[in-house]
């Protein structure tokens, strides 16, 4: 049972690494909106096209975690002098694209729980 707990122990902080990175900054909803009012910020949505054109938050620019060309797309499109703000649906893409994008060496700033607590908030989406 011991190792059952521990078990569950590693897979959970596994599951938030990204949480632990000096380059990689968690922020709830409320946080993130306020940082990315100004519409200064390097803003990406890392979901799939479709979701994106479903709606997204406002300035945000489309780059897929998914497709095999991330790296190379973020790193065309991304100044590494400022940090990117990133989110997808719920959280578990943004933080698959904020380990590769640190590995790049890009600070990172997360919308914890993704567009689903951005919506939670009855914060405002463009389409």
């Amino acid at each position: 049972m011991k190792n059952l707990a521990v078990i569950a122990t590693a897979l959970a902080f596994s599951l938030v690494g990204c949480s632990h990175n000096d380059n990689v900054q968690q922020l709830d909803a409320k946080e993130f909106n306020k940082m990315i009012a100004n519409g200064q910020v390097q803003l990406v949505d890392v979901r799939t096209s479709e979701e994106y054109a479903a709606g997204h938050i406002g300035y945000a620019i489309n780059i897929d975690v998914q497709q095999p060309d991330f790296t190379q797309m973020a790193t065309a499109r991304l100044d590494k002098a400022s940090p990117v703000y990133i989110y997808c649906r719920s959280g578990r893409r943004s933080a698959t694209a904020a380990k590769l994008l640190v590995a790049q060496g890009y600070t990172i700033v997360n919308l914890q729980g993704g567009i689903e607590a951005w919506q939670h908030h009855k914060l405002p989406l463009t389409h």
